[in-house]
């Protein structure tokens, strides 16, 4: 009876039997109905009361627009879930080399990088992150388009996790982007450092200052007699505001203490380009040739950016530079390069643009030869030339970029080298 009583009592007050009657007068027919129920004692006004006010809170509950449900579902999510940004982006590339080796060679390639962050609290946030490749180059994730369809294959391109004890002290491990401030003469723009490091900086107007520092395990020498190999490195620098943000100067000041590496034969170092100077003669793999230098380097970087206006039009510009001295070998230790840039310094949204001529030139022991410019010269060191870049946002976050390289030895001025890369970038 009671089950019955609730039934009624629902329907009722809710309106399902008398759907039919329009507006006001279903609601005045399902009272009318209820007193007479009461009356009769089938069910009591207190029964009536308790039920309608169950139905009333249920409907409460329920968001009444499209913008109060997608809020519900995101209050209700996993906080993980919530503190947790996905990005990456595909690259298609053209791409065309001629040089005095022999090469005349056209290839497509492609990049795609996917990866997360996630907060775990106030002070701790993790990344990782995965990349195409045709091996597990350091300077690169390109895959070229071959071998019959072959599948591509998958590194792991960065995992890291970083911890902020306070808001001036960053501490990173794992496997991260160029910690440094520099251009990708030395470091290619691909790397991603292993190891730990620890950065200090100041919010102080209108001078910034900073200061990193770290250890990063080059090769893990198990031999009776050898060393492992590492880097130690630090930066100092400072950003600042000119003039009443008419321009913006970043300065930084590197040095890079490569430890082991004078003495370790070709066939010990994977990734080694064979441009640096040996004692012995090179050959890819050979136990023989051993590095003849070690490498201290000294490198400081600056860029100077302007908020320029041309007319109505507001076109930012910069100007920049680097320069490295390798302190142990005494000859061919020197890199250096200058250029200008024209534009914006990202280019994201429909219509941003960017125009960039360098000038690079970086001798045969002015850096270990595994790490710089995978493109110019045919990467690695002994070589010297200019760049030309020029990106363009077709749309938002759909860039066309246009990459024109103009290189050569410099130990041979006749191995000239001209690359051109064609690309369409997609970032999501």
């Amino acid at each position: 009876m009671r089950f019955l009583r609730v039934c009624l009592i629902l329907m009722f007050s809710t309106g399902i039997i008398f759907t039919s009657v329009p507006g006001l007068y279903a609601d005045e027919t399902s009272e009318i109905i209820l007193r007479l129920l009461v009356k009769k004692g089938i069910i009591t006004q207190q029964e009536i009361d308790e039920i309608g006010s169950e139905v009333a809170a249920k409907e409460r509950t329920i968001p009444a627009t499209l913008e109060e449900r997608v809020a519900k579902v995101e209050k209700d999510l996993p906080k993980w879930v919530k503190n947790t940004t996905f990005k990456g982006d595909l690259r298609l590339r053209g791409e065309y080399i001629d040089n005095d080796l022999g090469q005349d060679n056209g290839r497509t390639r492609i990049r795609l990088r996917y990866g997360f962050e996630s907060k775990i609290n106030d002070q701790v946030k993790v990344a990782f992150g995965l990349a195409s490749g045709s091996s597990d180059s350091p300077t690169s994730t390109n895959q070229t388009l071959e071998s019959e369809f072959q599948s591509k294959a998958v590194w792991i391109d960065y995992a890291e996790a970083t911890y902020n004890p306070y808001h001036w002290l960053h501490l990173i491990g794992g496997k991260f982007k160029s910690p440094f401030f520099s251009t990708d003469m030395l470091w290619d723009s691909d790397i991603r450092f292993d190891g730990f490091v620890a950065k200090v900086k100041t919010n102080k107007d209108p001078v910034e200052f900073y200061a990193t520092v770290g250890y990063f395990p080059i090769d893990d020498v198990n031999t009776a007699d050898g060393d492992d190999i590492y880097l130690i490195a630090g930066q100092i620098g400072a950003n600042a505001a000119l003039g009443d943000n008419f321009a913006k100067l970043k300065t930084g000041l590197a040095y890079y203490d490569f430890n082991n590496l004078k003495g370790a034969t070709a066939a010990s170092l994977a990734e080694e380009r064979g441009t640096n100077t040996y004692n012995g003669t090179y050959a890819s793999g050979s136990t023989t040739a051993t590095i003849a230098n070690d490498f201290r380097v000294i490198s400081p970087t600056a860029e100077l950016v302007f908020n320029s206006i041309l007319g109505k039009i507001e076109i930012p510009w910069a100007i920049f530079g680097e320069y490295s001295n390798n302190l142990d070998p005494g000859n061919n230790e020197s890199a250096s390069r200058g250029g200008f840039r024209l534009g914006d310094a990202k280019v994201k949204k429909k219509g941003d643009w960017k125009l960039i001529n360098q000038y690079s030139r970086i001798e045969k022991d002015a850096f270990f030869d595994a790490f710089p410019d995978a493109d110019f010269n045919g990467a690695g060191t002994d070589g010297k030339g200019f760049e030309a870049i020029f990106d363009y946002a077709l749309a938002d976050n759909i860039i066309a970029s246009l990459d024109y390289y103009n290189t050569r030895r410099i130990s041979a001025d006749s191995l000239d080298e001209q690359i051109v890369q064609a690309d369409v970038i997609f970032k999501f």
